[in-house]
């Protein structure tokens, strides 16, 4: 029995070993892209963290991004979905404000503006803009169906854009 425990414990620990490294050469990778000032750098960190519930480094991240380009939609987007998934709607609608005055069609944008409403009770605007993100972005629709390996809506929203 006691080599069995050991056995199953050597293992685990292995197991998580691993993990962590491959976590750590991720972040590593996703650096370097920074450093190379590239924007699937700093999105996939800001995913990375957000996926860990990190909250403050997601949008530290996004923020070194948007010090660069400040209108940039996918970067504006992630932000306004990290506000979102922590529960601060007044931030996330701020930053959806800005960036329908930039793009009134853009999906990500129009796909929150419906999350907000439904929050808000307002079910009917809530599911016309839905209906007008998922025309603009047919991807949109894996945020609210659960398939099996999924998982969360978090974990969902990050498997959209790879």
């Amino acid at each position: 029995m006691a080599p069995t425990i050991i056995i199953l414990s050597l293992f685990f620990i292995t197991v998580f070993i691993v993990i962590s490294i491959q976590k750590s050469l991720k972040k590593d990778n996703y650096n370097n892209l920074i450093k190379k000032n590239d924007f699937k750098g700093f999105l996939k960190l800001t995913k990375l963290y957000l996926r860990e519930k990190k909250w403050d480094k997601a949008i530290d991240t996004i923020n070194r991004w948007l010090k660069q380009d400040p209108y940039h939609l996918r970067g504006l987007s992630t932000k306004a979905f990290v506000y979102y998934f922590m529960g601060n709607f007044n931030e996330a609608s701020e930053i959806i404000e800005k960036g329908l005055k930039i793009d009134p069609n853009y999906s990500e944008f129009l796909y929150l503006a419906s999350e907000l409403e439904r929050e808000k009770g307002n079910k009917e605007s809530g599911k016309e803009l839905k209906e007008k993100a998922y025309e603009k972005n047919k991807n949109l629709k894996i945020i609210d169906t659960w398939y099996a390996g999924y998982g969360s809506k978090i974990d969902r929203y990050v498997s959209l854009y790879k």
